[in-house]
């Protein structure tokens, strides 16, 4: 929709075939909401939170964008490094990433130190965090590899190609911190938030609209519910 913010932008074809997508998506998603309106009725308070919102990747553009590599087959990639898939459970998470949760704080040690050491022309393969028994990770390189490129392992080395494929498209959006909140409540009052809402504010703000008080260990405070009854107020550093 806005392709004067990238350097690298699309050509006209790409344009012309994909310009319209994510308009496309908020049409379609108010649709949704619009459906969702219809089935509650008027009497129903309906809370639409987002944890966080988009804006353009420009941070590659000096490279012309990145490019990113998904596993063909998540446990035939761990398979591939080293890593016993007995061992922990896989979840695709958004992109190039995806969890592993092991079945105790050894396995995943074990597991972060092949991650690690796992590299591809002497740079990480692997874009790899540990909290306790569970790591976050993902394929790091953000270029197109020659199809003989070899991933080298803490025990092994095989063709990276044989374990990866490159997705088809260049990233051009990322998460942006601040999210949305919005409220609609059977009095219908609107009130638009003309500054970001603390993400604190947000639980001690649910539990006021079920008419319930915050615990006092509880951070943030409730907004005004009678002021609330629409509200679309945006929120700072969802993340």
């Amino acid at each position: 929709m806005d392709p004067e913010s990238f350097l690298d932008r699309p050509n006209t074809e790409d344009q012309t075939a994909y310009g319209n997508a994510v308009r496309f998506g908020y049409e379609n998603m108010d649709k949704i909401v619009g459906k969702i309106l219809r089935l509650a009725g008027d009497d129903t308070a309906i809370v639409f939170l987002s944890a966080l919102s988009q804006q353009p990747c420009l941070k590659y553009e000096s490279i012309g964008g990145k490019r990113f590599y998904k596993p063909i087959d998540i446990a035939g990639t761990l398979a591939a490094i080293g890593l016993d898939t007995l061992d922990c459970e896989a979840e695709p998470v958004m992109s190039e990433q995806f969890h592993l949760r092991f079945r105790s704080l050894d396995a995943a040690h074990a597991a972060m130190e092949k991650l690690t050491f796992a590299n591809v022309e002497g740079m990480p393969a692997f874009s790899s965090s540990l909290d306790g028994s569970n790591i976050m990770t993902g394929c790091a390189v953000i270029r197109e590899l020659p199809p003989d490129t070899v991933l080298h392992c803490k025990d092994r080395d095989v063709l990276f190609n044989s374990i990866f494929y490159l997705v088809d498209l260049r990233k051009s959006g990322m998460h942006h911190r601040d999210g949305m909140a919005w409220f609609r409540l059977p009095n219908r009052n609107q009130r638009i938030c003309e500054t970001p809402v603390p993400l604190e504010d947000l639980a001690p703000t649910m539990l006021a609209v079920m008419g319930l008080s915050a615990p006092e260990h509880m951070p943030g405070r409730a907004l005004p519910i009678d002021e609330i009854a629409l509200s679309e107020c945006p929120i700072k550093d969802a993340a």
